[in-house]
């Protein structure tokens, strides 16, 4: 069961033989994958409810991949681990079209889509540093307060690129172990441990991430709703701000 798409089942003759003082493996590896799973559901489900605060369109962003873990995490408990009746060992068959699934389809797909992500967060960073120095230029003319407290706010900017950043780098690690880590390794466990289990805590760790970035959340859920164009048109009764109620409002939160 190494991952929720492209992957062809290899069955373990001799598994039903496999028990470890008296506990069969399947067992074990129900243990490990459910509870891990279950609690990646729960993460990114609230973590979807959290992002609906942001509106704006990084929390529609965050709150789309925080589903997708829900739904890929969903087809691991209601199908694939209830597979672990059959075998619980999955790879990629020594066929042409495996061959073909599991370096096109799946390696350098992701590969491709991980590259992309690498370079748009490369350029936020080049754009992130570039504003910082504009707002440094900026801010030596404030004196007084109105200095010190723009010096104690927080950039949002800098936390969603660093979220993003954490996340892209969760997933390389995944793809990483899932097609080089576990070549390393002979065993079932070992190949049960770099491909299912590395992938389950993947998609988890993801909306773990998103929560921990915005735990605040939880107590106050108007973040930065009160700086958006959706919050002033609403509390304006509906019509569209104009740039300078829009500005002043802004600058008043």
């Amino acid at each position: 069961m190494i991952s929720s798409h492209d992957a062809i089942m290899v069955t373990d003759p001799s598994r039903q033989s496999d028990h470890i003082h008296g506990i069969s493996d399947d067992a074990i590896a129900l243990l490990a994958s459910i509870p891990l799973a279950v609690v990646g559901i729960i993460a990114n489900a609230l973590a979807a409810c959290v992002a609906r605060s942001f509106h704006n369109s990084f929390g529609v962003l965050c709150c789309g991949l925080c589903i997708t873990n829900c739904a890929v995490l969903l087809v691991l408990v209601a199908w694939m681990i209830p597979a672990i009746s059959i075998a619980y060992l999955w790879g990629f068959d020594e066929t042409p079209c495996g061959n073909f699934l599991a370096n096109f389809v799946d390696f350098y797909f992701s590969l491709s889509v991980i590259c992309m992500t690498i370079f748009v967060d490369s350029i936020t960073l080049v754009r992130l540093c570039v504003l910082k120095q504009i707002k440094q230029k900026t801010s030596n003319v404030a004196t007084g307060s109105n200095w010190i407290g723009a010096r104690r706010k927080k950039n949002p900017e800098a936390v969603f690129f660093l979220q993003s950043l954490l996340c892209t780098a969760i997933h390389v690690c995944g793809l990483t172990s899932f097609h080089i880590v576990v070549n390393s390794f002979h065993s079932k466990w070992g190949v049960f441990a770099c491909t299912t289990m590395v992938w389950i805590s993947a998609h988890t760790l993801t909306g773990f991430a998103f929560l921990a970035f915005n735990w605040r959340l939880f107590r106050k859920r108007r973040f930065i709703a009160e700086q958006t164009i959706a919050f002033v048109a609403h509390s304006s009764g509906g019509e569209a701000p104009n740039r300078r109620y829009l500005k002043s409002h802004i600058s008043q939160s």
